[in-house]
């Protein structure tokens, strides 16, 4: 039986929610100092860029989108 579009927005949503908890986590282990060196700067990056995929995800899921470049460091 096809599934319906209902059905595939669960799939979707449920495999790629997960996924995005998962990858939030692993960047939540860059801050373990004893690991890894980064300054301040860096980690206010990063933190900003996760923040304003969260914002453009809401402004998605609301219906009205505009697509931003993904993260790096200058």
């Amino acid at each position: 039986m096809k599934e319906n579009n209902k059905q595939r927005f669960q799939r979707l949503a449920m495999n790629r929610v997960n996924k995005a908890i998962k990858s939030i986590e692993l960047i939540g282990n860059l801050g373990n100092k004893s690991l890894y060196d980064s300054t301040p700067e860096e980690r206010k990056k990063i933190i900003k860029a996760i923040n304003d995929a969260t914002t453009q995800m809401k402004i998605d899921l609301e219906g009205s989108s505009k697509k931003k470049e993904g993260f790096k460091f200058d």
